[in-house]
């Protein structure tokens, strides 16, 4: 029979003997083809970013080699937020259209994410006159806190008119149409709650702009409260029943005792 005298590797021949069973002098002797490499499944080692590759890496069973290759760099054209331009008026400053990437916070003037804009003032168009913007109320108060996961638009209604209406802002931003809604009566701005999902949880400012003036709300976002969970130590509401009754049955027991020695004394 063959015998493995050297053993192929994924790379390297073997070999195999065999000896004439009449005469142990006489040998022969063959080679054994190298292996291969034997891969397991492709996983992601390192992830792509708006600047840099990412690697995909699988890795032999047998020797431990590793074979990769790179992830296409995602770019910003992925994750850009547009936000319009807005034409200033007599009070207020308006902007000029921009883009922000949500993954890295930089900010652009293309939707491509290549024309990168490093001075943020850059994008503020100043106000048209000196008037004083009018700081406008609210025809109903609005709530002062927003729970994730409620589904609910959180509502601003301004008493500016609805024909001046230019907007709406959060934390001084002006939205792209796509976050709220506007309607009359004075001037009604609904923020999406799918947009309010993506803000942090804290204070934030939105904001109804109007041609001469803004109204202005702070906002805690809050995430949901979690359920009360009961502690190992803590003790079930059924329990405390039972010791109350058992008390009440003790202390009946000890009237009756009371009474029935107090017979026996007249």
């Amino acid at each position: 029979d063959w015998t493995v005298t050297k053993p192929a590797t994924c790379t390297e021949k073997g070999e195999e003997t065999r000896i004439c069973a009449n005469n142990p002098t006489h040998k022969e002797t063959r080679e054994i083809a190298a292996l291969g490499h034997d891969y397991g499944e492709w996983f992601v080692a390192i992830e792509p970013t708006e600047y840099a590759d990412g690697l995909m890496t699988r890795v032999c069973t047998r020797c431990g080699v590793e074979e990769t290759y790179d992830i296409p760099k995602l770019g910003h054209e992925h994750k850009l937020i547009h936000y319009p331009a807005v034409e200033p008026t007599e009070t207020l400053e308006g902007q000029k259209e921009y883009y922000v990437c949500s993954g890295c916070g930089k900010w652009f003037e293309d939707a491509e994410g290549k024309k990168e804009i490093t001075d943020h003032a850059s994008v503020v168009i100043p106000a048209l006159g000196k008037a004083e913007p009018i700081a406008y109320g609210f025809k109903i108060a609005p709530e002062t806190e927003w729970v994730k996961g409620s589904g609910k638009d959180f509502v601003l209604t301004s008493l500016a008119d609805f024909t001046k209406f230019v907007g709406a802002k959060a934390d001084g931003k002006f939205l792209d149409i796509s976050f709220f809604t506007a309607e009359e009566g004075s001037t009604k701005v609904a923020f999406k709650s799918d947009y309010l999902e993506t803000l942090s949880a804290g204070e934030h400012v939105l904001t109804v702009v109007s041609e001469d003036g803004e109204a202005s709300a702070t906002v805690t976002i809050t995430d949901p409260v979690a359920p009360d969970t009961p502690t190992e130590n803590s003790t079930s509401p059924v329990i405390w029943i039972v010791i109350a009754l058992v008390v009440a049955a003790v202390a009946a027991a000890a009237v009756v005792v009371v009474i029935i020695v107090k017979k026996k004394k007249k």
